[in-house]
């Protein structure tokens, strides 16, 4: 029996989301959606449900996600030539490049593009059903995530 969806905005709504809090989908960890998608969108998804419960706009969305220096997660796969202090910084730099080199190859292969922009996670997170997109009364374009049924990972990631 299909009830429809569940989202942080509706349980926002109904003053399930305890003030200043957010939630993450159970079928993200469940479904092992961490070993598909780029840190940014991993690292992301909770600021992106906090911004889902403050009736924040995609627009807001993307400021506050910006504001919180999540812009420096992007992976730069066109300069690798960077100066590191020791070698353990190396060999991490590397073990991320290459997760995410690996991820950005899957995606592709999924006909989905490894996001550069913050506008570029919010896309891809629609693309797989993680988020819903629509206008409120006020035309402005504004974001819910779903919370169940949650999308999984062999049904968009081959």
């Amino acid at each position: 029996m299909n009830l429809g969806k569940i989202t942080v905005r509706l349980l926002s709504k109904l003053n399930l989301i305890t003030a200043n809090q957010c939630i993450l989908p159970k079928g993200f960890y469940e479904y092992g959606w961490a070993e598909w998608l780029p840190l940014v969108n991993i690292s992301t998804l909770p600021q992106i449900s906090y911004c889902v419960s403050k009736e924040f706009t995609r627009e807001d969305t993307v400021q506050y996600l910006s504001l919180h220096k999540s812009n420096q997660l992007f992976c730069n796969f066109e300069n690798a030539d960077i100066l590191f202090g020791t070698e353990y910084q190396i060999n991490e730099y590397y073990l991320i490049y290459s997760r995410e080199l690996m991820i950005k190859e899957n995606l592709k292969k999924n006909g989905f593009s490894y996001p550069n922009t913050m506008e570029e996670v919010i896309d891809l997170f629609l693309q797989l059903g993680f988020l819903i997109q629509q206008s409120d009364q006020s035309g402005n374009i504004i974001l819910d995530m779903v919370i169940r049924p949650f999308p999984k990972v062999t049904d968009k990631i081959k």
